[in-house]
């Protein structure tokens, strides 16, 4: 099982339901147009995340292998201003294994730094991630 991985962030702070794939990871950006800030980033940076996200993909690459799970999964998430992943809402493979995983992985997430606004101190942010499963190709 090879999955592949594809990053996305960005930032807003409604946290409005989004169910069309199209809509799902397109809000508005923080901070504001007129205020500056650093968005929220996993502890370590983007690479220690990759790292992270993929040892967790992993361990779920039995399940995977034995229920032929293919397909990209879009999500996001939001992360709190304590740092902590709030809420997941998915584009994609509701309702499905795949969906079933995610959230099991992204409950035993590590804590985020959360995003800062130099107008408002810490900010909700929502981070967009999508995984493409593809199934019957090897792990290098």
């Amino acid at each position: 099982m090879l999955l592949f991985l594809s990053l996305t962030e960005f930032i807003a702070i409604s946290q409005e339901k989004v169910d069309s794939v199209t809509n799902c990871c397109t809000n508005d950006a923080l901070p504001g147009k007129d205020e500056d800030g650093r968005p929220a980033s996993f502890q370590g940076g983007y690479l220690v995340y990759q790292r992270w996200l993929q040892k967790q993909l992993n361990t779920k690459e039995k399940i995977l292998n034995e229920n032929h799970l293919q397909g990209k999964c879009l999500f996001r998430f939001l992360i709190d201003t304590t740092g902590r992943i709030t809420d997941l809402q998915f584009c994609s493979m509701k309702g499905t294994l795949g969906e079933t995983i995610i959230r099991d992985i992204y409950a035993q997430s590590p804590l985020w730094e959360p995003a800062i606004s130099t107008k408002r101190g810490k900010v909700s942010q929502w981070y967009c991630q999508s995984i493409n499963f593809q199934f019957g190709q090897s792990v290098d």
